[in-house]
């Protein structure tokens, strides 16, 4: 039987770190459940400081108390693309970054949207 089309949940973080943009995902309360590479050199934030917490206490961006756009696309399902946000990372500095939220689903789940 091929396997060919079929992706190996163990591959997932591999692809993650091999994307050169900051990924990160999280669950439907906002924890953050994977971090890349390319997040932990922009936000200063370790995939081990950062995964288990809720997003806005590692991005702290201007919109995490207001109109957050990861939020908004857990509660409608609808994806926002090149949202302009400044965050502060790890040591404090104001960074200005482009954020895009779509839904997901986790490898091996059933019950996505």
């Amino acid at each position: 039987m091929s396997r060919v089309g079929k992706l190996d949940p163990r591959y997932f973080p591999l692809l993650l770190d091999v994307i050169d943009q900051g990924v990160f995902t999280v669950d439907p309360n906002g924890i953050i459940t994977s971090f890349n590479r390319s997040a932990e050199t922009t936000t200063g934030f370790s995939p081990e400081e950062a995964i288990g917490r809720p997003c806005r206490e590692v991005l702290r961006s201007d919109l995490c108390d207001q109109v957050c756009p990861l939020r908004r696309t857990l509660e409608s399902g609808q994806k926002l693309v090149d949202r302009r946000v400044r965050i502060r990372t790890k040591d404090g500095r104001s960074l200005p970054v482009s954020v895009t939220t779509a839904w997901g689903r986790t490898l091996g789940r059933k019950n996505a949207r």
